[in-house]
Order: C-alpha cells, then structure tokens, then sequence
C-alpha cells in the first residue's frame, strides 16, 4: 500500500526521471534503511523501477529510463542539495522561461526575500551554452523574474571556468 510520502517520491522521480537512494532519502526520509524498505516497495508495487551497476554503488530509481540517465541523477542530486541547505518553496524540472529552458528552477527564501536559482548541469563536452542566458538577460527576464535569477552551474568538465556570471560546482 502507498502512503502519501510513497506518492511525494515517486512525484519527485516522475519530474526529474531518475534519483538515487541517497537524493530520495535526503529529500523525504530520516534514515537510510527506511528510504530503501520503501523504496524497494515502490519497486515491488511496479510504481518505480531501479539498477545499479555493481553491488558497490547505490540503485538508481526512474519511472522511464531516461536517456541521459547520469544527467538526470546530477540534476535531482543537486536540487535535494540545495534543499538540505536552503529554505526552498518550491523547484521544478526542466522549466520554460522564453527562450531559455534550465536543467531545474529553485525558489528559496533568503534573509526574508524570495529568490529565484537556476541550474545546469553540463557533463558533456560540448560545453556551455552561457550566451543564451546573457540573450535572455538583455531582452526576456523581466517578463518572467523582477530580478535577475541566480544562476549555479554543475559540472565535471574541466574547460568550465569560474564566472562572475554564475556560480560554478565542479562535481
């Protein structure tokens, strides 16, 4: 039977393809053994499926295998980071904004004000694409944010340098 946090985790599943146990547990559970009982029951009940590539390594859970399954595990990873760490209010994968279309939005509160982040994550080698967020900057952002969102780049790619622009996590 599903409870209503089974439902939040495999909501959370569902809008960012894929997650790790330790995201999971990070964003909805107290204890490691508990995330995975429950997890392994969502498995059982068909509601998640799951891999891992050796005993070594933790299982990965998704509704649909997506295709760029690391990319989609980074990205949740580093939203249940941000919400260890900050008051968020809400997040979502892959938003619209005009012309612009972030790995995930973050709305959190600091120091009483409402803030607005952006993530992309770049694990490829075609690097990143900065000058759409400059395009946007300049001709679209008010139509979507009253100030400018900040903007945390993740990767693990060398050739990515510090900007004043954003703010860079090598992983």
């Amino acid at each position: 039977m599903m409870t209503a946090r089974d439902s939040h985790v495999v909501d959370f599943i569902s809008e960012f393809k894929a997650a790790n146990t330790s995201t999971i547990q990070t964003m909805f559970f107290k204890s490691h053994r508990v995330a995975l009982n429950r997890l392994a029951g969502l498995v059982k009940l068909g509601e998640v499926k799951r891999e891992r590539y050796s005993v070594s390594l933790e299982y990965v859970y998704f509704i649909k295998r997506p295709a760029q399954l690391r990319h989609s595990v980074t990205v949740a990873e580093q939203v249940a980071k941000f919400c260890a760490s900050h008051q968020v209010v809400c997040y979502k994968a892959e938003p619209a904004f005009g012309s612009i279309r972030p790995d995930a939005m973050i709305g959190y509160i600091e120091h009483g004000e409402e803030r607005m982040a952006l993530l992309e994550v770049e694990l490829s080698n075609k690097g990143l694409d900065i000058e759409k967020y400059r395009k946007f900057e300049q001709s679209e952002r008010k139509d979507w944010f009253p100030e400018k969102p900040h903007l945390i780049v993740i990767t693990d790619r060398g050739f990515i340098r510090p900007s004043p622009e954003y703010e860079l996590i090598k992983i």
